[in-house]
């Protein structure tokens, strides 16, 4: 299991049980229609795209102590329902597609891809992004924050927002801990 799927997977399981990285969408994102909108789900797909160049530019010049980054990635599963799942983002190719890992932790009956495989993706398929900044803080994760207030039922609870994992923005292109 390498390192930053695991940070994301022991923060996940700290709010309770059942869940997991990939996920059913009920609401509207890149992928397609929804027969259900949500609209807390919907703004955070939203500023999980809008922040991504942020996100990338942070990749490309990384500074010490930033682990896990990570891409969500929107598909349609085999069932035919909107899914995503985080990848780990390895390199940017030189058509500016992403080379991502699927997580040695992936459940491989929830996803068409086998854990280890790696997967090249267009960035317009990502619809959310997250890595851990060097004090242990998730950076970005807006969609992953609003699944752990669900599953934590934090939303109201300004102690323990987002199942008590710190989170923050990224908010400019070479903020490395505000």
């Amino acid at each position: 299991m390498r390192p930053n799927s695991l940070a994301i997977l022991l923060a996940i399981l700290a709010i309770g049980p059942g869940t997991g990285l990939v996920g059913c969408e009920e609401s509207a994102s890149r992928s397609g229609p929804a027969s259900i909108s949500d609209p807390r789900m919907d703004a955070a797909v939203a500023r999980g795209t809008s922040t991504f160049p942020l996100f990338l530019n942070a990749f490309r010049n990384q500074h010490p102590g930033w682990t896990g980054f990570q891409v969500r990635y929107a598909l349609t599963n085999d069932a035919g329902f909107r899914d995503s799942i985080w990848l780990d983002l390895q390199s940017i190719n030189d058509k500016a597609k992403l080379v991502t890992l699927v997580p040695e932790d992936e459940d491989e009956r929830t996803s068409r891809f086998e854990p280890g495989s790696e997967v090249v993706i267009d960035p317009s398929d990502v619809t959310d992004w997250l890595f851990i900044d060097e004090h242990g803080t998730f950076v970005g994760g807006y969609t992953l924050r609003v699944t752990m207030d669900r599953i934590g039922n934090t939303s109201g609870d300004r102690d323990n927002v987002h199942g008590g994992i710190p989170f923050r923005d990224l908010d400019g292109p070479e903020s490395p801990s505000d």
